[in-house]
């Protein structure tokens, strides 16, 4: 490129140079909407502060060169990996909270499946004869209603288990 041709383009370097520039050093402000904090690129309220943001320029730790003393802590307001993790957090309580309403109705639903089959085979104790015959399948009903208790409480029993877990995980998901 010869010297005429690179003093026709300085100008475009130039602004070039100041538009990347100024592209960093973007205005940011501060404001209060609905009691929250929240930063935009233009005054977003009446209380509208403007905030020098800077490049991070190392450790923030006592002893190192880059350390100041009066920087603000990071905190969820201004740190987007704790709202991420925050938004996590909330999403797998939610999961859990449906999971444990599923575990209930389900409690529930296994419940009614027994007092059905149960009242079922009370209405055939019922017709049982006042002989031999009938006194030996009023027996078999007996013993058909405890298998069918015992099936129901091993189920509802697991069912009872699982809940107290999730809800033992939503306890600590709480704190």
């Amino acid at each position: 490129m010869t010297t005429g041709a690179r003093r026709a383009l300085a100008p475009f370097f130039t602004l070039a140079a100041l538009s990347l520039a100024s592209g960093a050093q973007a205005q940011v402000y501060k404001c209060k909407i609905d009691g929250k904090t929240v930063f935009s690129d233009h005054p977003c309220s009446a209380d509208a502060k403007p905030i020098d943001v800077r490049p991070a320029t190392g450790s923030r730790e006592p002893g190192s060169e880059f350390f100041q003393p009066n920087a603000a802590p990071i905190n969820s307001s201004n740190n987007p990996q704790a709202v991420v993790e925050r938004m996590e957090l909330d999403r797998a309580r939610r999961t859990l909270e449906r999971e444990i309403s599923d575990r209930r109705s389900q409690i529930n639903a296994e419940q009614a499946a027994m007092d059905r089959e149960l009242r079922t085979l009370r209405q055939q104790k019922l017709r049982a004869r006042n002989n031999l015959a009938g006194a030996t399948w009023e027996k078999s009903i007996s013993e058909e209603m405890n298998a069918v208790v015992a099936r129901y409480d091993v189920r509802i029993r697991a069912l009872q288990d699982e809940l107290k877990r999730m809800e033992t995980d939503l306890a600590g998901l709480r704190k």
